[in-house]
C-alpha cells in the first residue's frame, strides 16, 4: 500500500483467467516461494539485492523503496522491471522523489531561518 492505494494486490492480480483449481494450486505453490524471496531480498546486501528476481515482481518494488539504492539507481530500475508491477514501481519512485525534494526544500527553508 502506498499513499492508501493498494499497489501490489497478490493473488488477486495473479488469478484472473484460472478456475478455481488452478489458483489453489499456484496459491499453495507461490505462497512459500514469496515469503522465500522477500527472506532472501531483506538478508542480502545492496549488490546482491540489485541482481535478485522473481516471478511476482515484488523484489521489482522492493528495489524502489530500498534506501539502499539511490537515485542513479531508479532509472535502471524502470528499465529492468517485471511488467506487471511497472506502474507499481513508477509510483514508488515518484513517491521517493517527491519525498526527497520535499526534504529538499525543508532543508532551504531552515537554511533561510538561520
Amino acid at each position: 500500500m502506498l499513499n492508501g492505494e493498494i499497489i501490489w494486490d497478490w493473488p488477486r492480480d495473479y488469478m484472473a483467467d484460472l478456475n478455481y483449481e488452478e489458483i489453489h494450486l499456484v496459491y499453495r505453490e507461490s505462497a512459500s516461494e514469496i515469503s522465500d524471496s522477500i527472506a532472501d531480498y531483506l538478508n542480502s546486501d545492496r549488490k546482491a539485492a540489485l541482481c535478485l528476481k522473481d516471478d511476482w515482481g515484488i523484489l521489482d518494488i522492493f528495489r524502489a523503496a530500498d534506501r539502499r539504492i539511490g537515485r542513479r539507481q531508479w532509472n535502471g530500475l524502470l528499465e529492468s522491471i517485471n511488467p506487471r508491477v511497472s506502474n507499481a514501481v513508477e509510483k514508488v519512485i515518484s513517491s521517493r522523489k517527491n519525498s526527497c525534494q520535499l526534504s529538499i526544500n525543508d532543508q532551504k527553508v531552515k537554511d533561510e531561518k538561520k
